[in-house]
């Protein structure tokens, strides 16, 4: 017969992976094994607006917590967020924690910190300015790389995701004919 506490046989490893997996915690071979998965996952609470405006005064980002169980929304603390370069659109990593904005008041694609808890905006990273006027944005599968639409060309940019979240222009940005929105 078996011992399943024994960490030499296979069957210790199916069967603790089995209970961290199904369970916020169980007891296994007389200890109580908390699952580390359970709080990382993390269900979107949030829904990002973008404020284009006609001037840079007048550009921001505002932000509400949705109620899971009535799904009302409130304005969170401190939205709405200046973002003064005239935000068009979001698209956000599959976290929830990073929001992608192209903006076409400068040509440029911002990067910015949502607090999970909170709903606050902050700026990550610098903005990365394209050769022509993003319009909307897409994330591949694996959030890798972000694409976006040109608003004054027919191409479609392409940038790579640094592990920091950082963005990086692949060049040559793909021509198509006329880019008006992507989604994917």
């Amino acid at each position: 017969m078996k011992n399943h506490c024994d960490p030499n046989q296979s069957s210790y490893l199916q069967n603790l992976t089995l209970l961290l997996g199904v369970s916020e915690s169980a007891y296994f071979c007389g200890n109580l094994i908390q699952s580390p998965f359970l709080n990382k996952i993390k269900i979107p609470r949030f829904i990002i607006v973008t404020n284009v405006g006609l001037d840079a005064a007048t550009s921001s980002i505002s932000v509400f917590r949705i109620n899971p169980n009535t799904g009302e929304i409130s304005q969170v603390s401190g939205s709405p967020f200046q973002l003064s370069n005239r935000p068009r659109f979001t698209v956000t990593n599959s976290t929830g924690t990073v929001v992608y904005v192209p903006n076409i008041g400068n040509k440029s694609v911002s990067v910015l910190n949502l607090n999970p808890e909170t709903g606050s905006l902050s700026l990550k990273h610098p903005d990365l300015v394209l050769s022509s006027t993003p319009y909307s944005l897409a994330l591949d599968p694996n959030g890798k790389y972000l694409y976006a639409s040109s608003e004054q060309n027919p191409e479609i940019h392409r940038m790579a995701i640094g592990s920091n979240d950082n963005l990086t222009i692949l060049s040559p940005a793909m021509p198509t004919s006329n880019p008006s929105g992507i989604c994917r």
